[in-house]
C-alpha cells in the first residue's frame, strides 16, 4: 500500500531546514515525541488523528501533504479562499473580473 501523504517528507524537510529544534516544535505541536517526526520522514504516515496538527504546524493542508496538487496548498491559500467567500457579492464580482486570465492557468506545485 502507498503513503497516505506522500508529500510529507519534504515537506518536513522544508520546515526544518537547518533550523535547529524545529523536529522537537513540530513533535509537541502534534503531541508526539521527536522519533516520530524522524520516522515520518522516513516514510512512516502519521495517524490521521495527528495529520490535521502536522500540516497546521507546517503550514500545508492536509490535501498537499496527501498529494494533490490542485488543493490549496497551504494555510494562506486556505485564508485567501475563505476570504473570497466572505466577501459582498459587488466585491466578488470585481475580484472575478480582475482574475479571469488566469483561471485556466495550471496550478504549480510548492
Amino acid at each position: 500500500m502507498g503513503r497516505l501523504y506522500p508529500k510529507l517528507p519534504d515537506a518536513i524537510d522544508k520546515y526544518v531546514n537547518g533550523v535547529r529544534g524545529r523536529k522537537s516544535q513540530l513533535a509537541r505541536a502534534a503531541g508526539v515525541e521527536r522519533s516520530a517526526v524522524n520516522r515520518w520522514q522516513d516514510g512512516e504516515d502519521p495517524g490521521v488523528e495527528r495529520i490535521h496538527a502536522v500540516a497546521l504546524e507546517l503550514g500545508v493542508t492536509v490535501a498537499y501533504l496527501a498529494g494533490d496538487t490542485e488543493a490549496a496548498q497551504t494555510q494562506e491559500d486556505l485564508a485567501l479562499i475563505r476570504a473570497y467567500h466572505a466577501m459582498p457579492d459587488e466585491l466578488r464580482k470585481a475580484v472575478d473580473a480582475m482574475t479571469a486570465p488566469y483561471k485556466s492557468t495550471p496550478l504549480k506545485s510548492v
